[in-house]
């Protein structure tokens, strides 16, 4: 897997505990939410980058996350 930003380990970081606490990824309004940011499109972008990367992939229309197994072993 290639390297993260500081900003993109933080989002990675809120989708494990997300997930940890809810039992199921959060969803990209969510993610904008949790990050006060004003629009979905950062939430995609964040998400496209760690898919890019190998940390998460996204199923079906690219609203679900899930994130790689070897994320969850290596550093959660």
């Amino acid at each position: 897997m290639k390297a993260i930003t500081a900003k993109q380990k933080e989002v990675l970081d809120y989708i494990k505990s997300h997930l940890c606490e809810h039992h199921s990824t959060p969803t990209m309004f969510e993610i904008t939410d949790h990050f006060n940011w004003c629009s979905q499109n950062s939430a995609q972008e964040f998400v496209a980058a760690l898919r890019k990367k190998g940390y998460v992939c996204t199923v079906g229309r690219g609203k679900n996350i899930k994130l790689n197994n070897c994320v969850l072993t290596l550093e959660g």
